[in-house]
């Protein structure tokens, strides 16, 4: 879950620019993995994880008319994105492992 907002121009018939960001929430779960130990029986693990991403765009807009009136177009897009993303596992007895 998590939010977008995005601004933007068009300049002339052709042309256009957009900025946006966006952010997630963040997402902490609890999670019970089990894994199979010789007659059936299982070794459970609880553990958290938790992820957030949040990051800008930038992008640029080409417009093509179709028809003469102008009310068909086809639009392409390039851009760039800037995005930091943060994902924590925690496991009991053995640490807390983070990346971003």
């Amino acid at each position: 879950n998590g939010f977008n907002i995005h601004v933007g121009n068009r300049f002339n018939q052709y042309f256009g620019a957009e900025l946006g960001y966006f952010h997630t929430r963040d997402e902490t779960r609890n999670v019970t993995a089990g894994d199979s130990i010789g007659s059936g029986t299982v070794a459970a693990t609880d553990f958290t994880t938790e992820v957030r991403m949040q990051g800008v765009t930038l992008d640029a807009l080409g417009y093509l008319p179709v028809t003469d009136d102008g009310q068909i177009e086809l639009i392409g897009t390039a851009g760039l994105s800037w995005t930091k993303a943060k994902a924590s596992i925690n496991i009991p007895g053995v640490g807390n492992f983070d990346s971003d």
